[in-house]
């Protein structure tokens, strides 16, 4: 008896668990990794180098770069998508960034993102491929998982 409640327990919980915190996001939750940016159609690299890796979950993301397996920098913002459009909000801050867009909540700026609030077009968006416009600006990317 005690092992058949063990097994209803077990049960319950598997099918009660979350994968995505704060309900589904679709094909946006997970980590996508920045393949090439261009700038008025030239290929540029990150300035600084590394790999960038963009992590969506619920409203937030995380940007963060990646050198020799490390993460060397990380900035949280939000984000929304509408209309055709992704909208990446950097003008956040905590008690120990005060200011604005400061801190954490700086733009990305080695990957070129110089405006707290980035509106950029999404030329192609599928479950695994993304390419962005903001300008003269475009970025590629694709999910990793």
């Amino acid at each position: 008896m005690k092992i058949r409640i063990l097994y209803f327990v077990l049960l319950v919980a598997a099918l009660c668990g979350c994968t995505q915190n704060d309900g589904m996001i679709g094909s946006w939750f997970g980590t996508w990794a920045l393949d090439r940016i261009e700038i008025d159609g030239t290929e540029v690299e990150p300035d600084g180098g590394g790999d960038t890796f963009f992590s969506f979950h619920t409203s937030v993301i995380r940007i963060c770069r990646v050198k020799d397996r490390i993460v060397v920098d990380e900035r949280f913002g939000t984000w929304d998508s509408k209309d055709g459009y992704l909208t990446l909000d950097f003008s956040h801050h905590d008690d120990l960034a005060p200011e604005p867009g400061t801190s954490q909540y700086e733009p990305p700026r080695w990957i070129y993102f110089t405006d707290l609030v980035q509106r950029m077009w999404m030329a192609e968006k599928t479950g695994r491929k993304m390419i962005l416009e903001y300008g003269d600006h475009t970025y590629y990317l694709r999910k990793t998982y």
